[in-house]
Formats: C-alpha cells, structure tokens, sequence
C-alpha cells in the first residue's frame, strides 16, 4: 500500500490554496493539488521554473494555465504564457508550511497576489456580437467587452470546472439571454441593471398619458436625472397613480 503524505507545501493562486506535489506522469491528479513539473535527463532533475493546479476535464474553452485530463485519460497542460502568468504560478511563490511560519509569514503571503493582476496581459474576454443576437444577449457581451476582463480571474465564482466551461460557452454562442441568465451574469462579472420601457407612437393604451418612461433596477438604484423618466420603487404607487389620471 502507498502512503501519500499530506504536502506541508501550498500555493496561492487567486482566491485558491493548493497543495504542492512533485508531478509524475502517471500519478493521480486531485483537485486542489498544484503540481511541480520536472523530469530527468542524463541523471540531473530537470524542473519547469512555474507549478500547475490541477483543473479537471479538459475542455475545448480551457486556457488557464494548469493540467488537465482528457477524454482518454491522458493527462493535458497549459503552460503559462507571458511574464506576469509565470510570476503568478513561480516555483519561487510555494510556501512552505511550519510552525514559524505560520505565526509569522502566512498572513502576509496569503494577502499578498491574485488573478486580478492578469487582467491587462492580453488575455481580455470580448464575446463577438453577432446579428442574431437578441438585445438582451448583445448587451451583455458589450459590458463585458467594455469591463475590458480576463475571464479567469472570474473563475473563483464557480466552483466546478464544466461550470466556467459552460458559462463561457454560453457567453460566445448564446443568441438570446433568459432573466435567470442575466442574473447569473450580473452576480457573476459584478454589474446590475435595469429594464426601461416606453410606448411607442400612438400606441393606443399608452403607459403614460404624458409620455414617460418607466424603469424598474434589479437591485441598486442608477441615478437618472430626466423628468421623463419614471424610477418605479413601488408598483403599487405606481398602479395608484395610474389610477387617479385615468378617473
């Protein structure tokens, strides 16, 4: 029987704490274990200069750095691919786990680097806007585009690895947005939004006899300053007021 001691070794990578482990080709990957990468030649240990998460299923969306496994149970890895991936996944980042440096260094280290410092690297998610988009979808894909993000460093918010693949997918192919999607979107890449509707020319029950809008917020209130605009915050005065112009 194997026993696999427990690593006293761990890197930080976003809002994740992985355990370190010296990589070989047929070992069984775990999620929440980073591996150390190397091999051997002529006698001597030769080892990447960066350490990798494991991320699971290998899907055709997947680009963060890190290793995979496919549909043949072949293992897959995604190395990291400009200056500031290969400072977030540096061997030189382990930290190593022991009573001083818990009561002296942890804290620090564990506050000190996150994803979000790839968000200029060039790897900025910018979903195409197609014609066949409906305006729910199409406006969705330009907020994110106009957020100017690396969706990886969104990944934390979903906890399973088939959760970011789908959700990517949905974002690049989708044609229309359902109100459960838009909230998920919105919880997900931190917007809120609103929904403002209006008549149109001589429609004939009009929403208002004076011709304004009314907008309703999903949570927090946007600042409109125009008097033709109806900020509703509760339908019931709303319906009463209606009720009043028509009497």
């Amino acid at each position: 029987m194997v026993i696999c001691l427990l690593s006293d070794k761990i890197i930080k990578i976003g809002d994740f704490i992985y355990r370190v482990y010296e990589y070989t080709d047929n070992m069984e990957l775990e999620i929440g274990n980073a591996y150390l990468i190397g091999g051997k030649f002529r006698g001597c240990i030769i080892r990447y200069k960066y350490i990798l998460p494991f991320l699971g299923e290998l899907q055709k969306t997947s680009e963060e750095p890190g290793i995979y496994i496919t549909k043949k149970n072949k293992h897959h890895i995604i190395h990291p691919s400009n200056d500031k991936e290969f400072k977030i996944y540096s061997i030189n980042r382990i930290f190593e786990i022991n009573p001083k440096s818990i009561n002296t260094t942890l804290d620090k280290y564990l506050s000190e680097i996150d994803l979000t410092d790839l968000r200029y690297t060039g790897n900025l998610f910018q979903p195409k806007i197609k014609e066949a988009d409906d305006i729910g979808i199409a406006i969705v894909r330009l907020a994110i585009s106009l957020k100017q993000i690396d969706f990886n460093t969104y990944a934390n918010k979903m906890a399973r690895t088939w959760d970011r693949a789908n959700l990517r997918k949905a974002l690049e192919k989708d044609t229309t947005l359902t109100f459960s999607k838009l909230k998920q979107y919105a919880d997900i890449f931190d917007f809120d939004y609103g929904i403002i509707i209006f008549d149109k020319d001589n429609a004939k029950n009009p929403i208002s006899k004076d011709g304004k809008a009314i907008v309703m917020f999903n949570d927090s209130e946007y600042g409109i300053a125009d008097d033709n605009i109806v900020i509703v915050n509760d339908i019931n005065s709303i319906m009463v007021e209606k009720d009043v112009d028509n009497e």
